[in-house]
């Protein structure tokens, strides 16, 4: 049974977020408070990322994720996004990030 305070509002969809996010399922690493471990990127958007790390990681805290980007620069030479960010909400199914700044380097060859 549905059920709708407002009838005009039950056809409109309840999306909150302020970007789309978009499916990656990328590697990257965490790093934070001097530990690093492996996380696969659920899905990311302008604000922030979705992640999966096998654990939770302290709400508030402070990370930096680098992650090898799909996409190779002019030449041929590969990229990276490092972010940095804080965790929003984590729970055993993914964690939350919302980035604060985001960065694109090169990756020397060789």
């Amino acid at each position: 049974m549905s059920f709708a305070l407002n009838p005009k509002a039950a056809n409109v969809p309840c999306e909150r977020r302020k970007y789309q996010r978009y499916p990656a399922g990328a590697d990257a690493l965490v790093f934070s408070s001097g530990i690093s471990k492996k996380a696969e990127i659920l899905d990311i958007a302008t604000g922030g990322v979705l992640l999966y790390t096998g654990g939770r990681l302290p709400v508030g805290r402070r990370i930096q994720l680098v992650i090898d980007w799909p996409a190779l620069l002019n030449d041929g030479f590969a990229l990276r996004l490092v972010v940095e960010g804080r965790v929003l909400r984590s729970h055993r199914t993914g964690t939350a990030i919302k980035i604060v700044r985001y960065d694109f380097r090169t990756v020397p060859r060789g």
